[in-house]
């Protein structure tokens, strides 16, 4: 079962166009766009993108390296060229991170000569009744590849101006400001939890529209699954966490709630299968929500110390906890791709 709704720090919209050109022909977008920033992050911008018919990625550009930031209506500009490999032309526009984003007023032009270029009708250009979050009429939420899911972060409306014209309003929120978190540690912790969230993140976006069958499978009974890998990640932090903020080893009740998950093989394929995501992704929050708790109370002074006479410091411990999850990230998405394959 996939999930209704995912999470991430940013949405897009989409329309696509067929391309049926012999030769390569010169495109112009363009829109109105106005932001409203909550944050240095909230940014938008509109954005191109060309299939070819092999399946390659043709010209693409997101304005991602001259964002969208002001809170006034003006007009925006994608210009490039379609080639005649060409056979999607997709565009629409995206926004980043917290804040109120506005847009209205596509347009697209395509010269197909050497002279002049023409206007494409395009459907619904003002977004006149949206009736829910993945109902734009001419519109997809999303980026075009696949079928839209809507992200919980954001909410999409038209909205009526006093000319009784229409715009497209998206409001992002709840979404984490990993700089504002620093501050509520010390330099160094902070550094430490950033890259935790910045895991967080990646591990989410790899798996949190996978289904159960796909979480389960694993290539032969020497590998683990995604959900088994995920599980262990949990169990190496809890221990991190006995270890570092407690000065011990796991009891004997932890040890045997942990210990199928820490040492993985196949144990862990037997328990650990026919779950949705979220039962694996709840239990790593649950693990993390005490890190974060614990290591407030802590300083970077506390870094340089060591516990069970290691020769290691915590920093040291806890770097190797994110080294850790990274290595079993990239695992995750290599098994990804094989299941996609």
């Amino acid at each position: 079962m996939l999930p209704e709704k995912i999470s991430q720090n940013w949405t897009s919209f989409v329309q696509s166009i067929d391309i049926n050109s012999q030769r390569k022909l010169k495109f112009r977008l363009q829109a109105s766009v106005k932001v409203f920033q909550k944050s240095k992050q909230s940014l938008a911008g509109l954005w191109v993108r060309t299939d070819k018919k092999d399946g390659s990625v043709g010209f693409f550009d997101n304005m991602e390296n001259r964002p969208i930031i002001s809170n006034h209506w003006e007009v925006y500009t994608i210009e490039g060229e379609i080639d005649q490999h060409t056979s999607i032309f997709n565009f629409g526009g995206i926004c980043w991170y917290n804040g109120i984003f506005c847009f209205k007023n596509f347009k697209l032009f395509i010269r197909y000569d050497t002279q002049n270029f023409t206007e494409v009708i395009l459907k619904n250009p003002s977004f006149e009744n949206i009736a829910h979050q993945l109902s734009i009429p001419g519109w997809k939420q999303g980026i075009g590849i696949k079928e839209p899911i809507e992200v919980q972060e954001y909410t999409l409306n038209s909205i009526k101006e006093k000319n009784k014209n229409t715009y497209l309003k998206i409001e992002g929120n709840d979404i984490i400001n990993i700089d504002k978190i620093k501050e509520e540690y010390s330099p160094n912790i902070g550094t430490l939890i950033a890259m935790f969230y910045n895991l967080d993140d990646r591990l989410k976006k790899a798996v949190q529209e996978l289904s159960s069958k796909e979480i389960d499978y694993f290539l032969n009974p020497k590998t683990n699954s995604i959900g088994a890998l995920i599980i262990h990640l949990a169990a190496i932090e809890i221990s991190y966490q006995v270890d570092t903020f407690e000065d011990r080893e796991f009891n004997e009740v932890e040890q045997q709630k942990w210990e199928t998950a820490y040492y993985l093989g196949e144990a862990a394929q037997k328990e650990y299968k026919g779950y949705e995501i979220d039962y694996y992704l709840d239990i790593l929050r649950q693990v993390r929500k005490k890190t974060l708790i614990e290591f407030k109370k802590l300083n970077d002074e506390w870094l340089k110390e060591a516990t069970l006479n290691s020769i290691y410091d915590n920093h040291y411990k806890w770097l190797h906890v994110l080294e850790h999850y990274s290595y079993h990230i990239g695992q995750i998405i290599m098994l990804k791709k094989l299941i996609e394959n």
